[in-house]
């Protein structure tokens, strides 16, 4: 009786592979291909952080936030974020150049 036709993509003679196949209950983990992060260099100079950044237009004695930022009057004077004498953060006038 005559064979009947092998499905598409095979062939009647298959050829072994060189590696067995994997047991289906086995997970298969892929290899990560991202190397780990680089340690931060000790001598490099800080990222900016809030307190960085010129805030503007401010106002001698508003209320401000965080403490130690810096601002700009529309006058272009320098104000630092400070605590004032009742606690809370307000703009005070940069002494520090």
């Amino acid at each position: 009786p005559p064979r009947p036709p092998a499905p598409p993509g095979r062939s009647d003679r298959e050829v072994p592979s060189e590696e067995p196949p994997l047991p289906m209950d086995s997970p298969i983990t892929p290899t990560p291909t991202e190397s780990p992060a680089p340690e931060p260099d000790p001598n490099a100079s800080p990222l900016p952080s809030g307190t960085d950044a010129v805030q503007h237009p401010v106002l001698e004695g508003a209320p401000c936030e965080p403490e130690g930022a810096l601002g700009r009057t529309v006058d272009d004077v320098a104000l630092r974020c400070v605590r004032g004498e009742d606690g809370r953060p307000v703009w005070q006038i940069n002494s520090q150049r």
